[in-house]
């Protein structure tokens, strides 16, 4: 049985929501009202329920079983992407591993010492892997106590974050940006790379981009955990959509790239145009660096770092200083002689 939560009624302003079932044997989809327009209580009744479903009648002390289900169902019906799920499970999943060889029922049994054991596990593995784990962890936990109020501290809380060597991304420069561009044969692909370098789109959303996302002076973006925005259209990147229609009318709806690029052309695409137009830089050739110059290149020229963070969608201006401080760094000499 697939339990999951829905609106029915949304658009006629009822916001109630409903606990939908669907028999995968039977195939009958069947609803019940759940009384409330309380995304967090909706939330915690189909934790119940996926608790029941799953043979654990006890909600209050879940097993991690149930936990994992429940969890990444929450994370489905909040429309977070096929990506992001993915990502929950690959840190998650081996939890459950760890719970049977140490023959821990429920959740509420599960403790720091524990915590810190299942980390270890993972050792060997990047930092910045490991930090993910653990922080995929507190987040599991901290929504489990809450769902269910439970009466216990975070396992995870307490642990720490290894600690990792921050290293100065290496960007190209615009004239740089320029040249691969003029380098790039194939229209599809130069295109796809004006996105990133004049947008700061990352590679998926460049793929998805449509001609019913270009609204005026705005292009319509839908990002990580489909997050909407509206970024402006500079005047080199409306320069690029003109060579790429060479001549045309700008379509009004379709799809751009109907080739369907994958990263590894593309990557493959960017390494081969760099050859090509003969530039010599530091770092790694890829469509990510597109996005990543954009940036750098912004704050070099000044931008502020609030400005930055709203085109590059970073939920804070803590994460843009974090990311591209090598740029700040450099103003610094600069600066220092303004009094």
């Amino acid at each position: 049985m697939k339990l999951s939560l829905v609106q029915i009624n949304k658009h006629q302003g009822n916001e109630t929501f409903y606990l939908r079932s669907y028999d995968k044997k039977t195939r009958k989809t069947s609803y019940r009202s759940l009384h409330t327009t309380s995304r967090i209580e909706a939330e915690r009744i189909l934790a119940k329920e996926t608790a029941k479903n799953y043979g654990n009648t006890n909600a209050t002390a879940p097993t991690i079983r149930n936990t994992l289900d429940s969890f990444f169902d929450t994370v489905e019906i909040r429309k977070g992407s096929a990506r992001t799920l993915s990502n929950y499970r690959t840190q998650l999943e081996p939890l459950e591993d760890f719970f049977k060889a140490k023959r821990i029922k429920v959740i509420t049994d599960f403790t720091p010492e524990d915590a810190n054991a299942f980390i270890a596990q993972f050792k060997e593995h990047k930092s910045s892997t490991i930090t993910q784990r653990i922080k995929c962890c507190r987040l599991l936990f901290k929504w489990a106590k809450k769902i269910w109020k439970l009466q216990m501290e975070n396992p995870f809380s307490e642990i720490r974050m290894p600690r990792t060597r921050s290293k100065e991304k290496s960007f190209w420069k615009p004239e740089q940006i320029k040249a691969i561009l003029e380098a790039t044969h194939k229209p599809d692909m130069r295109f796809l790379f004006s996105l990133m370098a004049y947008a700061g789109l990352r590679f998926f959303e460049a793929q998805k981009v449509s001609w019913s996302d270009f609204s005026g002076e705005f292009l319509k973006v839908w990002g990580k955990g489909e997050k909407f925005a509206k970024l402006p259209i500079s005047n080199k990147l409306k320069n690029e959509i003109q060579k790429y229609l060479n001549g045309k009318e700008q379509p009004s709806e379709g799809e751009i790239f109907t080739d369907k690029l994958t990263n590894t052309l593309a990557n493959r695409a960017v390494k081969n145009s760099c050859i090509l137009a003969g530039i010599k830089f530091e770092g790694v050739a890829n469509c990510h660096r597109f996005r990543h110059s954009f940036a750098s290149n912004l704050i070099g020229a000044g931008a502020s770092v609030v400005s930055v963070q709203r085109l590059m969608r970073h939920s804070t201006a803590a994460i843009t200083l974090s990311v591209y401080s090598h740029i700040l760094k450099e103003d610094l000499n600069k600066d220092v002689e303004l009094i």
